[in-house]
């Protein structure tokens, strides 16, 4: 009996051999619809894979992050340990901010014929810079909120509303909403923003934001924060541990201590917020959850999988940088 070939296959599913091997394979993204075609046609006939296909090719996950691995990025050590968990073999990739830096390692990454998918943990990266380095690759997910390549999100109105509780609690009326507007994914910065609005009226604080993007320079931050400091402020909520680490520096050179005369929450992560001094009371994203179910995700689409989207909630996490207003001066 002859044996059944990936043309026959291609016949039978009324596609080309190129889709039939992409489908076997996974080496590119493939419709729903022509991969049933594939996987149907290939039972009816009882072809199976021969030789190397027997063990999927591409067994190692990309892992995109921004700094040192092995230091102090315990989310990048985290999604690395999953990966393992889940059999497959985690590629590290450090990547900078700027367009050229980023254009080899992705290209690199596309170019990767063991390589079945990239988790992405930088937000300078966007999804057309994957889409257009990484086109062999069949799946990409993001560990963010507000990307079309992402099934796991956070609950961000909730997030706000715990940052600005804990301080409207505590007695602060003037606050600096101080956010990243380089980066940060504009949809969310809407939905942020207007939350923050309508929360300040509600109980009657003042909020004002200071927008700054991540990359520039400290001293060109600083007359804006002075600035809020004259005109009232006694809190900063800060976008991310960088911008908090921002804050600490611009109010020890001014002698600003902290919690007695300034309070400051951010979002980050519990070892982020652990190496501050004071301790940085945060809003935190649970690590382990945001891990587990992004990997899930972007296994499912690599094996064909169906997967449901999850909402993280976020919780307080308070600690020594938030206190109860006190007179400034």
């Amino acid at each position: 009996m002859r044996k059944v070939t990936i043309s026959d296959v291609a016949s039978e599913a009324g596609c080309s051999k190129a889709a039939v091997s992409y489908v076997i394979n996974r080496t590119r993204p493939i419709s729903a619809e022509v991969r049933k075609k594939v996987l149907d046609a290939a039972e009816r006939l009882g072809y199976y894979p021969s030789g190397k296909r027997n063990t999927p090719r591409r067994r190692s996950i990309a892992l995109l992050i921004r700094g040192d691995f092995r230091v102090g990025n315990e989310p990048a050590f985290t999604f690395h340990h999953e990966i393992l968990r889940r059999g497959y073999v985690p590629q590290i990739f450090m990547c900078g901010s700027d367009a050229e830096s980023l254009k080899p390692v992705l290209s690199a990454i596309g170019n990767d014929r063991n390589i079945a998918g990239v988790i992405n943990t930088v937000p300078d990266i966007g999804s057309l810079n994957l889409l257009k380095y990484c086109r062999e690759l069949p799946s990409f997910i993001y560990a963010r909120n507000g990307c079309m390549l992402c099934s796991v999100h956070c609950n961000y109105t909730h997030r706000m509303n715990l940052a600005l509780s804990h301080l409207h609690t505590l007695g602060h009326r003037k606050v600096v909403f101080f956010i990243d507007s380089a980066t940060m994914d504009k949809q969310q910065m809407i939905d942020n923003l207007a939350f923050l609005q309508r929360y300040s009226r509600s109980v009657g604080m003042e909020a004002r934001v200071v927008a700054h993007p991540e990359r520039r320079d400290n001293p060109v931050l600083f007359p804006k924060l002075d600035r809020e400091w004259d005109g009232g402020a006694t809190a900063i909520l800060a976008w991310n541990d960088f911008f908090a680490s921002m804050v600490y520096q611009w109010a020890y050179e001014r002698y600003i201590r902290i919690p007695d005369k300034l309070s400051v929450i951010a979002f980050c992560d519990e070892f982020s917020a652990r190496g501050f001094a004071p301790p940085l009371t945060s809003v935190q994203i649970p690590l382990d959850l945001l891990v587990h179910h992004t990997v899930e995700a972007l296994l499912a689409r690599i094996e064909d999988r169906k997967t449901e989207e999850v909402l993280l909630h976020p919780f307080l996490s308070m600690e020594a940088s938030t206190g109860p207003l006190l007179k400034k001066h």
